[in-house]
């Protein structure tokens, strides 16, 4: 072999170990960056989805809201799918009037009613209110051949039965609003119109009906309008749950609560 030979031969094999550690450093430095992107992803603190605190879907474009709520976003909205969000109160006599009895409610394609003749009562799970407002919209299917229907709304309502807080009643027969102190007590701030005014009935469609407390004001919407206000000097309730009834007769399509 001569020497233009063997000068060709180890230009050749250089130019490959050249290569050779060109395509090694390039392969090296992208598997040190794969493993340093690596290693910074397992330092992140990972949230799953499940952890993540759930966002009101539910729309409320179809809600009558003053104009205090309008173009508020509601903290709690629920269209009624189940009865997951909600615990039935328990058999309860506040008097002969007022029975509330256990397992006749029942939803079915997102709105909630009774099955029977008498009162049901729900209260909120897990939901404590200051100053927040309740909308509830609803409708009477058939006026009662005797007596009234209608709904309640408990405000700032701490107990496991609705006769505590500040309440709202509309029924076929009239309202009332007034703060309540557990069965054998007298409630306080009472207002309701000196003549039996009807609230809500079955020649209507869907009506909504809000209550909102401020401080020691309870509020009284139907379909935006301000029906009545209550003032209770004693500043009975500052904090507390939310608790809904309702008679035969009711239907309830959706309450959403808005805090203040």
């Amino acid at each position: 072999m001569d020497n233009k030979t063997t000068v060709i031969i180890v230009s050749i094999l250089a130019g490959l170990l050249v290569a050779g550690g060109a395509f090694y450093f390039v392969k090296d430095a992208q598997a040190k960056k794969a493993e340093a992107e690596l290693e910074a992803l397992f330092d992140k603190e990972v949230v799953l989805a499940k952890d993540k605190p759930a966002e009101a879907t539910v729309s409320v474009d179809d809600l009558v809201l003053p104009d205090l709520l309008k173009g508020k976003k509601a903290d709690f909205v629920d269209d009624f799918k189940n009865l997951d969000k909600w615990v039935e109160e328990e058999d309860f006599e506040f008097n002969k009037w007022a029975i509330t009895t256990k397992g006749e409610l029942q939803v079915k394609d997102g709105v909630l009613s009774r099955k029977s003749a008498g009162n049901s009562g729900l209260k909120l799970k897990d939901i404590e209110i200051k100053d927040a407002a309740i909308a509830l919209k609803l409708r009477v299917t058939e006026m009662p051949e005797s007596g009234a229907v209608g709904t309640r709304i408990q405000l700032r309502n701490a107990e496991d039965h609705w006769c505590y807080g500040y309440g709202l009643n509309t029924t076929t027969y009239s309202y009332e609003l007034a703060a309540w102190h557990g069965k054998g007590n007298d409630k306080t701030a009472v207002l309701a119109p000196a003549a039996p005014e009807k609230q809500i009935g079955a020649e209507e469609s869907w009506v909504t009906i809000v209550a909102i407390i401020q401080g020691n004001k309870l509020s009284y919407y139907k379909n935006g309008e301000l029906i009545a206000e209550s003032i209770d000097e004693e500043k009975a309730f500052n904090k507390g749950g939310v608790f809904i009834s309702l008679t035969h007769l009711i239907e309830i399509d959706k309450v959403a609560i808005f805090n203040l």
